[in-house]
């Protein structure tokens, strides 16, 4: 559960199993290289800060994470946020929705015909057949 201390080397937001133990993302790759030989991966990039469209300050932070994967991450792991850095810079200067002026919720805003979004299981129990809240913006 995240929050709770890593078994290793105490930092506190703990959120991955190895057996019994634990571990924060880095105590967990480094067990995970030794008990399969692979390297470790490299430190991920320090957190960056974006502004978005209303001015309120979002942070983001890079975690690097073992997948089963025919890449390899020191190469295209480095390549894929030097492209995400960019894409959320402009993400985060843009309103995709905008108050409904004739209703409760949110519209598309006037420039656009697409957003994207996800699918986030919704604990307020909503009417039957919708498990999920849809997160936008």
């Amino acid at each position: 559960m995240p929050g709770d201390a890593c078994e290793d080397c105490g930092y506190t937001d703990a959120d991955h199993w190895l057996g019994e133990a634990l571990l924060c993302d880095r105590c967990f790759d480094k067990r995970v290289a030794r008990l399969t030989g692979y390297p470790e991966l490299p430190e991920a990039p320090p957190p960056i800060t974006l502004t978005d469209a209303e001015g309120h300050r979002h942070k983001l932070r890079f975690r690097g994470r073992r997948q089963v994967s025919r890449s390899n991450w020191r190469s295209s792991g480095c390549l894929l946020i030097a492209a995400l850095v960019p894409r959320a810079e402009l993400d985060m200067t843009q309103r995709f929705l905008e108050p409904n002026p004739h209703r409760a919720g949110y519209v598309l805003a006037d420039n656009k015909d697409v957003v994207e979004g996800l699918l986030v299981w919704s604990n307020e129990g909503g009417p039957v057949g919708t498990p999920y809240d849809v997160v936008i913006d």
